[in-house]
C-alpha cells in the first residue's frame, strides 16, 4: 500500500499550526508538526518529508537558518508560509533555496495548489481530490460564491476560517 504524501508545517503560532494541519489531513496528507527550527531540524531527520511548509520568524533559529540547513542535505520543496510580505524576504527566501513564497493571510484555495503543484513538479505522489474533499467541496460549492458576491467572505473558499497573520 502506498503512503500518503508527507508534508513538514513549521510555525511558532499554535492556531496556526493546528488549521493548517486540519487542512492537510482533509486533503489526503500526512502532516508532521514543529514549533521552532531545531524542532524543524530535528523533525525533519525524521520524517523525511515531501515538502515543507516553513515560516521565517520564530524563536531560536529562523526559517531562513532552517531552509539553509535543509538545503544542504536535501532538494525537498520548501514553501515559504509567512507573515513578511516585503520584496527584501522573499528574494532573500527564493535566492535562498525556497521553491515558493505565500504571505499570510492566505486562500487556503491557493495553498493547496500550490503544494499539489510543487510536489507534482518534484515527482511526488500527490492525492487525488477525494468527493469529500475540502477542495472538491469549493469546486463544487456555488453558495460560498454567493456569499462571497454579497460580501460575505468569511470562509476562504473552502469551508475554512481565512487565516489570520499576528
Amino acid at each position: 500500500m502506498e503512503r500518503n504524501p508527507r508534508i513538514m508545517v513549521v510555525d511558532d503560532e499554535p492556531e496556526m499550526l493546528a488549521m493548517i494541519h486540519q487542512i492537510l489531513v482533509l486533503e489526503g496528507y500526512d502532516v508532521d508538526t514543529a514549533s521552532n527550527g531545531d524542532g524543524a531540524l530535528e523533525l525533519f531527520s525524521k520524517c523525511k518529508p515531501d515538502l515543507i511548509l516553513l515560516d521565517i520568524m520564530m524563536p531560536g533559529i529562523d526559517g531562513f537558518q532552517v531552509l539553509e540547513r535543509v538545503r544542504e542535505i536535501s532538494d525537498v520543496p520548501v514553501l515559504m508560509l509567512t507573515a513578511r510580505g516585503d520584496i527584501e524576504n522573499k528574494a532573500k527566501a527564493l535566492i535562498g533555496g525556497a521553491d515558493d513564497y505565500i504571505t499570510k493571510p492566505f486562500m487556503t484555495r491557493e495553498l493547496i495548489a500550490r503544494i499539489r503543484a510543487k510536489m507534482r513538479r518534484a515527482g511526488s505522489r500527490v492525492p487525488h481530490l477525494r468527493k469529500s474533499s475540502a477542495l472538491s467541496k469549493m469546486l463544487g460549492n456555488a453558495s460560498e460564491t454567493a456569499d462571497r458576491r454579497r460580501g460575505e467572505d468569511k470562509e476562504d473558499g473552502l469551508g475554512h476560517p481565512r487565516s489570520r497573520s499576528n
